[in-house]
């Protein structure tokens, strides 16, 4: 699997409108097979789909994003954890190890809700914004 996650420094890049390095990683058998850092432009999400599907991710972790963004990804065939922060090196590994990214979740979203209750993580995991 190719995943993409949003990079500021170390860290994941709180606001994805502001992000411009992607850390593009292919995990497999529990190791990253391949990394490499892209530039892209901020607020550019045309030019950075286009990325993501040329380079085949399947997944974009990133910090806070808006939702018409994330239904024109997932609309895309690219699945998007929004909501995250914390150090890119932790992330990548509990991908490895397959554990969930709830302990990641941004400060205010901690309950289950973030954009002031309009998205709601959901117990299995899931997700969805609330209309």
């Amino acid at each position: 699997m190719k995943i993409a996650i949003t990079v500021w420094g170390e860290r994941i890049s709180p606001v994805f409108d502001a992000a411009s390095t992607l850390l593009i990683a292919e995990l497999s058998d529990a190791r990253i097979r391949h990394r490499e850092l892209k530039a892209f432009r901020p607020g550019g999400c045309t030019d950075l789909l286009a990325l993501l599907r040329r380079a085949e991710v399947q997944r974009l972790i990133c910090g806070a994003i808006c939702e018409p963004v994330v239904d024109r990804f997932e609309t895309a065939g690219v699945e998007v954890i929004p909501f995250i922060a914390g150090e890119v090196e932790e992330i990548l590994a509990s991908c490895l190890d397959g554990r969930e990214l709830s302990r990641f979740i941004m400060p205010g979203c901690r309950n289950g809700r973030c954009c002031r209750g309009r998205y709601k993580f959901l117990a299995d995991g899931e997700k969805t914004f609330l209309r």
